[in-house]
């Protein structure tokens, strides 16, 4: 990439390219073999795509139509781009029906919460039981990771007992409940318009005036939260004009000792 003028940015996996305009620049997100590339005008951005597929060969992944928009796989993700009505979408509804027929969950009964009880899993002492569960779990956090930061708390409570080697029924039914829910709520996702915008901006441009230009951060704790340790637990979601896109959830590495001790952390 560098050898064709691509130059490595900052953020691991992204590359970008002065435009022939010399002003904007074409931008290059390389994941393992999975790459996406963006840029203003289609004639350069192809012509620079088909450079790169001469050295390193690959299949470019078509769009499909989708009303007046376009829908892409990207990882396992679904971009939905709609330029007349000013729409992005990311759903993984393909993927989640994936897992759901790779662990037999088609058609299971509907769940709207995908939260557990941790403590029941801690006092958990039955006979180990053979189900590939860390597997579940890595499918679970790639949902988590793409476009759904609301099971992300409860996946991470859940990897952190597919952890510990021995797989009982209590940490199965927690794993197949936070499967259930996305299940029946597939279709939701992050969604980003020009109205979404707007009311973010009414909602939060106040509290978020002294921040960066278009950005807003938020972030909260739990306080003891964690059933074993006592631990609480931190969160954290990034917005880019009104549209998250990155988040964390994670255990607090000491112990807090108030509420406000847990916030501060």
């Amino acid at each position: 990439l560098e050898k064709l003028g691509w130059i490595r940015g900052t953020e691991p996996g992204l590359y970008k390219k002065k435009s022939t305009d010399g002003k904007s620049w074409l931008l290059l997100s390389v994941y393992v073999d999975d790459n996406v590339i963006c840029g203003k005008g289609k004639s350069e951005m192809e012509s620079e795509m088909q450079k790169i597929l001469k050295v390193h060969p690959g299949t470019i992944v078509k769009s499909e139509k989708q009303g007046t928009g376009t829908v892409r796989d990207v990882l396992g993700s679904d971009y939905f781009y709609d330029r007349q009505n000013q729409v992005l979408q990311i759903t993984m509804s393909k993927y989640i029906d994936k897992i759901a027929a790779e662990f037999k969950m088609t058609g299971c009964k509907d769940v709207y919460s995908p939260s557990f009880s941790e403590e029941e899993l801690a006092n958990d002492t039955s006979d180990a039981v053979n189900f590939p569960l860390r597997k579940l779990v890595g499918c679970l956090q790639w949902v988590a990771n793409g476009c759904r930061p609301d099971i992300c708390q409860p996946v991470n409570t859940l990897a952190r007992f597919a952890g510990q080697g021995v797989v009982r029924q209590k940490m199965v039914n927690a794993g197949k409940k936070i499967l259930k829910y996305l299940i029946t709520t597939k279709e939701v996702g992050l969604v980003w318009n020009k109205d979404s915008f707007a009311q973010f901006q009414k909602t939060y441009g106040e509290l978020c005036k002294d921040q960066m230009q278009d950005f807003a951060n938020f972030s909260d704790a739990s306080f003891a939260s964690r059933a074993v340790e006592f631990r609480s637990i931190s969160g954290i979601v990034v917005y880019f004009r009104g549209f998250p896109i990155t988040w964390k959830s994670s255990k607090q590495t000491v112990r807090a000792m108030s509420t406000a001790e847990a916030e501060y952390i």
